[in-house]
């Protein structure tokens, strides 16, 4: 769609088309995005608390940072979940707290 809407007759056109493209999918790609679009899309449709969950295996852990960092909090842990040792880990973030005109 971007494409059909601009003039790629010279190289320079081209590239800037190019450039363009590139930053709108690492925007798609940036999963910060991709999870606020997500957050929107359900308090848009009057879903009150969105639960993810992982796992609490040491590999995961930037995971979980990630989910700590975007204003999830841990709200349960069952030990044991997945097999000995590795629990599964739910992280809850009420969607009714924020403010999704802006």
């Amino acid at each position: 769609m971007f494409l059909a809407r601009h003039n790629c007759r010279t190289p320079h056109a081209a590239r800037r088309v190019c450039q363009q493209l590139i930053r709108q999918a690492q925007q798609l790609l940036d999963p910060l995005i991709l999870l606020r679009h997500i957050e929107r899309a359900l308090a848009e449709r009057g879903e009150r608390v969105l639960l993810v969950e992982t796992s609490s295996l040491p590999s995961f852990e930037h995971t979980r940072a990630f989910y700590s960092k975007s204003g999830y909090d841990e709200e349960a842990r069952i030990r044991d979940f997945y097999q000995a040792g590795e629990d599964k880990v739910v992280f809850r973030k009420d969607l009714q707290d924020k403010d999704w005109s802006a």
